[in-house]
């Protein structure tokens, strides 16, 4: 069934690429990353059955570093992250950039949202610039210098599961990069009149 699943998948993404003129420079590419497929989607918009989030769109510096912390075992500690470790590890660090030029080549979809009122998105724009803008950017875009990758780009059911694991440690522990550290213990800080839904519904809705 993973074959026929897997087979589908390469057939998607070589039509896709045909109209852009790119299949044969990108055949034998495709095949080599297929399995990521799988779980990110023939087009890496993400897949929330299975918990993976879009790849397009993705910064190359990002995508770098979280493939060695998967490699190192240090970027997340749950079940789930066991799979993305063993497929991080059927990419060698030779072949990081052409992986990363082959997502580049990825449509970016919109960023799912989730319903919000105008008093929420008013409560999430000043949670935002108080809290997130310094390090991941007025509007989210993210600062390779601080380690805080783009927001913007991420649909909202993966902010706030990204946002849980970090507060309940299933990111950001003693093995993990500085930057994760410091991710997991700014979300403990915070107090509960910060509502992470008013965060993540004002940076979906304005970008």
């Amino acid at each position: 069934m993973r074959r026929v699943l897997k087979i589908v998948l390469i057939a998607h993404v070589l039509y896709s690429m045909t109209a852009f003129g790119q299949a044969d420079e990108n055949e034998v590419v495709l095949h080599k990353f297929s399995f990521c497929m799988v779980c990110h989607g023939y087009q890496a918009q993400g897949n929330t059955t299975v918990l993976a989030p879009s790849l397009a769109g993705i910064e190359p510096w990002y995508l770098s570093s979280a493939l060695e912390a998967y490699r190192s075992s240090t970027r997340h500690t749950s079940a789930k992250a066991l799979e993305m470790q063993a497929a991080a590890r059927m990419i060698y660090e030779t072949e990081d950039a052409e992986a990363m030029k082959f997502i580049a080549q990825m449509p970016i979809g919109k960023p799912q949202t989730v319903a919000a009122s105008e008093e929420q998105l008013m409560r999430g724009a000043q949670g935002y610039a108080q809290f997130c803008a310094a390090c991941h950017g007025i509007e989210a875009e993210g600062n390779e210098l601080l380690a805080a990758p783009s927001l913007a780009r991420l649909s909202s059911w993966y902010l706030k599961s990204a946002w849980q694991a970090f507060r309940e440690g299933d990111r950001g522990d003693s093995n993990a990069s500085v930057a994760a550290q410091q991710m997991r213990q700014f979300t403990l800080s915070l107090s509960d009149e910060i509502v992470i839904e008013d965060l993540i519904a004002f940076i979906t809705k304005t970008n």
